[in-house]
């Protein structure tokens, strides 16, 4: 502080020294020796005082700029403190957001399940029941020869049966009485040994026989039961046996 008060005191005594000497200048009061000693004096004396206001700004200038820096280095530190923790918060919010909408969307999904099995079980025609992936009606009061009992199945909106593979067949035998024949959707069409579903009079999907089973004992045995969770070949016109509809168009 006292060095800036000298320097202003230094120029304000320049300054009225500049006016005398033009003064004197223009009076012509002193000769050109006096003057030039004088000016010599004069320009040493405030080049020194010059050079020490300049090396005081010059430090203030330097003292300025490093506590600048130091400011900035404290501000970029507490900047990355800031954005060391941001991220992690925030990426543990999303953890928790993708943990409940993975929940979510399980439920969800149950929620659509059992909606579309309550359609379907709505829309299917009556007396028919879910086993396993599809619809059944196990007929147990009623009995008739194959052509009456595909005839019946078409009227309650489904088709003489055909099973299209090893668990369904389980599943069904689950729900037959024991050593009771039930006619499937499946016979011979034109040629012994080949069969076919009623449905699509295409090869049918699944086949388990009974160990002696197709056992021609004559030419009239062209129609397919199930017993005990194995199948028999029959004449299609034998009018006491029970049979099993399916709800679904699938062969």
């Amino acid at each position: 502080m006292l060095n800036r008060l000298y320097c202003l005191g230094s120029i304000t005594k320049m300054l009225k020294l500049g006016i005398v000497l033009i003064y004197i200048l223009i009076a012509g009061s002193l000769n050109d020796s006096m003057s030039h000693a004088n000016k010599f004096d004069y320009s040493e004396t405030n080049q020194d005082r010059w050079n020490t206001c300049r090396d005081v700004i010059a430090n203030d200038t330097l003292a300025g700029q490093v506590q600048i820096k130091n400011q900035l280095a404290d501000l970029q530190g507490d900047v990355t403190k800031v954005t060391n923790l941001i991220p992690l918060d925030f990426s543990e919010k999303l953890v928790r957001m993708e943990t409940h909408l993975t929940a979510l969307e399980s439920k969800l999904e149950t929620i659509f399940s059992q909606l579309t099995a309550i359609q379907e079980t709505l829309s299917m025609p009556p007396g028919f029941i879910r086993i396993g992936s599809r619809y059944f009606h196990i007929e147990e009061n009623i009995k008739q020869n194959w052509y009456t009992a595909a005839l019946t199945c078409r009227q309650k909106g489904g088709h003489l049966a055909s099973i299209r593979n090893q668990e369904e067949l389980v599943l069904i035998s689950e729900k037959l009485e024991t050593e009771t024949f039930y006619w499937l959707g499946i016979f011979e069409p034109i040629k012994r040994g080949e069969f076919a579903t009623v449905l699509s009079n295409k090869t049918a999907p699944f086949l388990k026989w009974h160990p002696q089973e197709p056992k021609y004992v004559d030419s009239t045995l062209h129609c397919v039961l199930v017993r005990n969770s194995v199948m028999h070949v029959e004449n299609c016109k034998t009018p006491s046996n029970r049979f099993i509809c399916q709800a679904d168009d699938k062969n």
